[in-house]
């Protein structure tokens, strides 16, 4: 009896496995596994192609940026120039007025000296007659 038991049970879990086996397989052979791969392999170039492109926008757009921080440097760096050469020219005009205003002080001074002078002859002259 046990015996008996026992090849039953064996044939239904044979049974059984047999079929949990065979199910996936009859899915399996159902799917077209050429047409899946193709998908995979094509979704796969599409994405590391689209990866690429991202990588050369990228470094372009960091290249470009460097290009511009490079042309915004030089023209701050040439405004910077230009400032001080104004500031320089100013310089050199205040300091040519001031020549110019230190030279007419000195004018002055001998104009006010030689006429005091003068007057101090006449009124030596004066004295004596």
């Amino acid at each position: 009896m046990k015996n008996v038991l026992k090849n039953t049970i064996r044939k239904k879990i044979n049974l059984s496995r047999k079929k949990l086996i065979e199910q996936p397989l009859k899915i399996l052979k159902k799917i077209n596994i050429e047409k899946l791969t193709k998908f995979t392999s094509s979704s796969l170039i599409e994405k590391y192609n689209k990866f690429k492109e991202r990588a050369k926008q990228k470094e372009l757009r960091r290249v470009k940026l460097i290009k511009e921080e490079k042309i915004k440097e030089l023209k701050k760096e040439k405004l910077e120039q230009e400032k001080q050469k104004n500031e320089e020219i100013r310089l050199i005009k205040q300091n040519e007025l001031n020549l110019i205003k230190e030279e007419k002080q000195r004018i002055e001074n001998k104009e006010k000296q030689r006429i005091k002078i003068i007057k101090q002859q006449q009124q030596i002259e004066r004295k004596k007659n």
